[in-house]
Formats: structure tokens, sequence, C-alpha cells
């Protein structure tokens, strides 16, 4: 969603799930209900994904999110190409992102240093927080806000 044009509308829903695995016979593959969508992917091998390592991991979920997002716009008349770019720069970025939050960076009073704080998208912490302090455009001094969660890290017994 990082990614995604500001005015980009795919199906007018405010969230969109994705889910993975058997729907009930009832459950239609792409419904819209309340504001929401609810995308079924049934062909999803979970024993399979969870003997690949974290690299393949994140590239077969891009795969499918590509697809079942390129399925909506179909459905829903959206531009395509978009859902493809993005997912396109996701890849080529290593599913890393890294964003400055003006809101939150701040020049120093009486000083020549700044102060940059960052949002950290990857797949080794899920989401963490930085921040730089700058000297001119120089970095004088970095470090990680809190601790590095590693939500996104799973243990699969066999």
């Amino acid at each position: 969603m990082e990614l995604m044009p500001a005015k980009y509308v795919l199906d007018g829903s405010s969230k969109i799930q994705i889910s993975y695995g058997a729907r009930n016979d009832r459950a239609s593959q792409y419904k819209q209900m309340l504001g929401a969508s609810n995308y079924f992917v049934e062909d999803f091998n979970f024993l399979s994904y969870f003997q690949d390592d974290e690299s393949d991991r994140e590239r077969r979920l891009l795969s499918l999110i590509r697809k079942s997002l390129v399925d909506i716009a179909s459905r829903c008349g959206a531009d395509k190409a978009v859902i493809e770019d993005v997912a396109d720069s996701v890849e080529k970025s290593e599913f890393r992102l890294r964003r400055k939050i003006k809101k939150l960076s701040r020049k120093v009073p009486d000083s020549p240093l700044k102060i940059a704080v960052y949002r950290n998208l990857s797949l080794a912490d899920g989401e963490s927080w930085s921040m730089e302090v700058l000297q001119k455009r120089d970095i004088v001094h970095k470090e990680v806000i809190g601790e590095r969660p590693d939500y996104l890290d799973v243990v699969v017994a066999t």
C-alpha cells in the first residue's frame, strides 16, 4: 500500500482481505460487503510454503497477492498495470522499504543538526523505526528506535 498511488481505487472497498485455504460451500471467491472485500485463494499449499526459505516465501506471497489483486481489478475495471508496477517495485527492492516520516523529523534549534525519523519495512524486522542525526548531509549518528520486533519469524514444528 505504501507504493500505491494515493488516488488509486481498486474496487471501492476500504479494506481488502486475501484469505488462503478452503472456503465454505456458500462463500464466493470474491465478495464485497459493508465496505470491505474478501478474496479466497484455495489452492495454497501451507506445508510447501513453510518448507521454503524466507525469500521464497516472500516471493510466493507477492505472486499470490499480485494475481489476486489483478483478478479483482479485472472484475472491477481498475487499472491492472498499477498493481503490476507496484509488485515489480516491491520485488526489485528485495521487500525492503524505508520511508522518512516528515512529521517526526526535526531541526535541532540553534544547531546545525537535523534529526530524521524513518519507518522501515523488511522481511527481517517486519516494521521497525530508526533515526539519523545529520550535520549538513553527513550522518553523525544512527540508531534503531526500540527493539527490532522480528515478528515475521515463523517457526514450524515438524
